[in-house]
């Protein structure tokens, strides 16, 4: 083999190596970013079925007290609280699914922004990479405070539900709803 077979064989062995790294590279892309929006999503649908479900539950309770009529507007409107934290639960969670959104598309265009080059290591930085690495990772800390905004959310709703449950019971009147009693041990 002469020394311009070699050279010529060494590039072509080079441009193979190069083209596998850039579908390594696309193939990586690709099958995180599906499973980081599949994530996602499957996340956010929970904390808006938890935090839709209570307010769905919550109204129906209320509807059920007010039209039984045993109730005052003010001790049926204790129970109207744990709704805001529901509803703000669920606006959290689109907060959640909008930065996700926004994450993904910075991921997208971070591997955009590399530049696939044909001598090793095939993939570099681009430009502006270390800017889209900052969006991508200012979006996800977003998406994650909203999604676990959205969940403590959550849990001051059924807090609250359980307070004006327990103030209820210790207001109404006999022959309404209340706590079951306390045995003594």
């Amino acid at each position: 083999m002469t020394d311009t077979e070699e050279k010529r064989w060494l590039e072509d062995a080079h441009r193979d190596l190069a083209l596998r790294a850039h579908n390594r590279e696309a193939e990586f892309f690709k099958t995180n970013n599906d499973a980081a929006i599949k994530s996602g999503e499957e996340a956010v649908k929970a904390l808006i079925l938890i935090n839709g479900g209570s307010s769905v539950a919550m109204l129906a309770f209320l509807g059920t007290l007010a039209t039984r009529g045993q109730q005052s507007t003010q001790e049926i409107a204790l129970l109207a609280h744990p709704l805001i934290w529901f509803a703000l639960g669920v606006g959290l969670a689109v907060v959640a699914a909008c930065f996700s959104y926004f994450t993904d598309s910075a991921i997208a265009s971070l591997s955009l922004s590399r530049a696939r080059i044909w001598q090793h290591p095939y993939v570099v930085d681009g430009e502006k990479s270390s800017s889209f690495q900052r969006v991508v990772t200012c979006c996800r800390v977003l998406a994650i405070a909203a999604a676990a905004l959205s969940l403590a959310s959550f849990g001051g709703g059924v807090w609250t539900a359980k307070q004006g449950f327990e103030r209820l019971s210790t207001s109404s009147a006999p022959g309404t709803i209340t706590a079951p009693s306390k045995k003594a041990p």
